[in-house]
């Protein structure tokens, strides 16, 4: 509903936006972390085609794990459960909790029984049904891999350290986390919906195995946890949507990595002490507005070079929006290709170049597991 709420709005702009000396045909869209997804996930949309011709997402893509809800009717039937509804037909749980308290539907829409926090989306979009209301009537991975999306330019991100959101969930302590990893893993790391319970004590051994060397995570080897939170969450579906991206559109795609780090520390954002390195939204938050988590960047005004990092971001999404080629600074942006390396801006402190790897993420580790997700998806919709 929300995004048919956006969507809505796309059109009141396509309709009014010129009453206030915009341009009809020049509509970019943006969007961080959630909104980044929301930003991907217009491509995909019927009711959005047409009315955006740019998007920017920082920190999310519609691959991203918790983007599309892939058991929404077994998520509902939980929510019913604990709200004491009827759950043996659809009709009789969707008038049950017609009835409940918002406070109430709130409250146990977080519950989780396994791990506090987690997984981190309990109710995020679903595939629908096609009907002339449907928002995605397909999962975003088959839509880009058949070339189906709205073919306009895109422009995608993330930080080094997007996985210090993670940490932050678990609120810094790993007791838990460690003592009932093979119990808790699929739910931090959000493939509780696509994996058979038979798999789940293996793949959460292979995980430990390859980023932590068998070990507990601490504070010795955080830096490999947050590896694991970063590529799971953030970095893998980067590195899938905007490949694949670049070879179904002729649009160009472009991406950054941002490893800039500013002058705000993790203490004010976290409540820790100890730098772990850039966090989740700090791209986007120096972008929109110089705020994040409540916590402002600077009391008295930004440090020079902060203030040259926020006019780069500046520079490059105003270029984007007006014309679909970032530029800052005489900055060459190569966009994504179709080719065994992948290109992104790096920006890191004063440092900003073009550079590329083979991958952003070990896609081959990922796909060896037996998840049901991407070239293993269901094929199945559970629907209401």
């Amino acid at each position: 509903m929300g995004l048919k709420d956006q969507a809505m709005a796309l059109r009141w702009v396509h309709k009014h936006i010129k009453s206030f000396g915009g341009n009809t045909n020049s509509v970019t869209i943006a969007g961080g972390s959630a909104g980044a997804v929301c930003v991907h996930l217009h491509y995909f949309s019927p009711l959005s085609k047409g009315l955006f011709h740019r998007g920017i997402s920082q920190g999310g893509t519609a691959l991203a794990p918790w983007a599309i809800h892939k058991t929404p009717l077994k998520e509902a039937k939980r929510l019913g459960a604990s709200l004491g509804c009827d759950t043996s037909s659809t009709r009789e749980l969707i008038k049950c909790l017609k009835q409940k308290p918002t406070i109430e539907i709130i409250k146990n829409a977080i519950y989780s029984p396994i791990i506090n926090s987690f997984p981190i989306t309990p109710f995020s979009p679903v595939v629908e049904k096609e009907s002339p209301g449907a928002f995605i009537t397909d999962d975003p991975y088959k839509l880009l891999r058949s070339g189906n999306i709205t073919d306009v330019p895109w422009l995608s991100g993330a930080t080094t350290e997007e996985g210090i959101l993670i940490l932050q969930l678990l609120k810094f302590q790993y007791n838990d986390l460690n003592e009932r990893w093979n119990i808790v893993l699929s739910d931090v790391l959000n493939y509780e919906r696509t994996i058979a319970e038979s798999d789940k004590i293996d793949v959460a051994n292979k995980i430990k195995k390859f980023y932590l060397n068998d070990n507990e995570v601490t504070e010795d080897n955080i830096q490999s946890a947050i590896k694991l939170f970063s590529d799971r969450y953030f970095h893998l579906d980067l590195d899938r949507s905007a490949r694949l991206q670049a070879s179904a559109a002729k649009s160009p795609v472009y991406s950054y990595i941002y490893g800039y780090r500013q002058d705000v520390s993790l203490k004010e954002l976290y409540g820790v002490t100890k730098y772990y390195g850039v966090a989740h939204g700090s791209d986007a938050a120096l972008l929109y507005v110089i705020k994040f988590f409540g916590v402002t960047f600077s009391k008295d005004k930004l440090s020079k070079s902060v203030e040259k990092i926020k006019e780069f971001f500046l520079d490059i999404v105003t270029s984007f929006a007006r014309d679909g080629n970032p530029i800052s600074n005489g900055i060459t942006w190569e966009p994504v290709v179709d080719s065994d390396e992948f290109r992104y801006l790096f920006i890191h402190n004063d440092d900003i170049k073009m550079t590329s790897k083979n991958e952003l993420a070990p896609v081959w580790f990922w796909q060896s597991l037996p998840l049901r997700e991407y070239e293993n998806s269901i094929s199945k919709k559970d629907e209401l």
